[in-house]
């Protein structure tokens, strides 16, 4: 497996520092390998500049697409270009899943078998290879119509996002050829990602979520899985990271201001901008898109740890930006990471 958390050889786990490695190392790696089925994760970064050149793929999987990296594509519809390239890689027999209840998907589609691809579609709708005939987000299953079958699928991650990634590695695998009651007993057994949708159960019976999301529509699914999930009051801590598209910031403290009830600016990567002038900028987009249950803490651990001690029975604390990652800065708190954060806030509220 090559992705963004690591990268998993012949069983063995190995850092990663890019989505997609470079040329060099991602060859490297294939060479290392005796797995049976290797799965990549292929960046829109990856594919405009080759690094994937050469390699022809089985499976090539759609998800979506969503305002994400417009500081390097510029508009949606160079980045979905840049996403298609992907499918010019398919190998002569190769199979495309699609999920076309996103409309980026629908377009895909029609340009894919255009080309004479062989495509499997999941959505909604009746057309659909794998109909999803109903989702129920509360306790994360949907039920699928296949051709003259039907099967209720659990997700073993809360949101409706993640039931969908679900239900496209269902169809994937089965595709492939493994068995169907192989491919349900693995999904139960499966436990999650780190930094996506990681639940903790604090001892005052609050709840707190990390999750990597830091794009619009992943700060949407986040915040309204916690809604669904019957949360009394939901408090957001999140930041912007330094040199990255700016143009979203304020859809995501609109989509915070809609969604929760607390809001905690803060620090996240500043990847070289002084502290003082992302300071000014959260300052900035406070007095002019926040509201008055918004607060500023610059210091990212000290924001969590407020966000937990103000926390009661029933509440949800959503962290969001950082998810798995390590913190490229230091902080006030003896701590590298969100979930370390969390931890260490949580020892400090036991001893109160």
């Amino acid at each position: 497996m090559i992705g963004t958390l690591q990268n998993i050889v012949n069983g063995e786990r190995i850092q990663s520092s890019n989505t997609t490695p470079s040329p060099l190392v991602l060859h490297k790696l294939l060479s290392m390998s005796q797995d049976e089925v290797i799965i990549m994760e292929v960046s829109s970064h990856a594919l405009t500049q080759r690094r994937t050149e050469g390699i022809e793929f089985d499976y090539c999987l759609f998800s979506n697409l969503h305002p994400k990296h417009l500081g390097y594509h510029t508009t949606m519809k160079e980045y979905f270009s840049a996403k298609l390239l992907l499918f010019n890689q398919l190998k002569a027999n190769g199979k495309v899943i699609v999920n076309q209840d996103n409309p980026w998907g629908i377009e895909l589609t029609k340009i894919l078998l255009s080309r004479g691809k062989t495509v499997y579609t999941m959505g909604k709708s009746d057309e659909n290879y794998l109909r999803i005939s109903s989702l129920h987000s509360q306790n994360s299953r949907a039920l699928v119509e296949e051709p003259k079958e039907y099967w209720t699928i659990y997700s073993p991650t809360n949101g409706v996002h993640n039931i969908y990634n679900t239900l496209m590695d269902y169809l994937t695998v089965k595709l492939i050829g493994v068995n169907q009651n192989d491919i349900l007993s693995s999904i139960g057994e499966f436990k999650g990602i780190d930094g996506r949708f990681e639940i903790y159960k604090l001892l005052n019976g609050a709840t707190v979520i990390i999750d990597y999301a830091h794009t619009p529509d992943a700060i949407f699914y986040c915040l309204t899985t916690a809604k669904q999930q019957s949360a009394n009051k939901i408090t957001h801590v999140f930041g912007f990271r330094g040199n990255r598209d700016s143009s979203k910031r304020k859809a995501m403290l609109s989509l915070t201001n809609d969604l929760s009830d607390k809001d905690i600016l803060t620090l996240d990567d500043l990847n070289a901008v002084p502290s003082d002038e992302m300071i000014t900028a959260l300052n900035n987009l406070h007095e002019t898109c926040g509201s008055k249950k918004g607060k500023i803490i610059p210091d990212r651990t000290l924001a969590i740890k407020q966000a937990i001690e103000d926390s009661q029975s029933g509440d949800w604390v959503v962290i969001t930006g950082k998810g798995h990652e390590m913190y490229q800065q230091n902080f006030q708190l003896p701590t590298d990471s969100d979930r370390e954060t969390v931890n260490f806030s949580t020892k400090l509220n036991s001893k109160n």
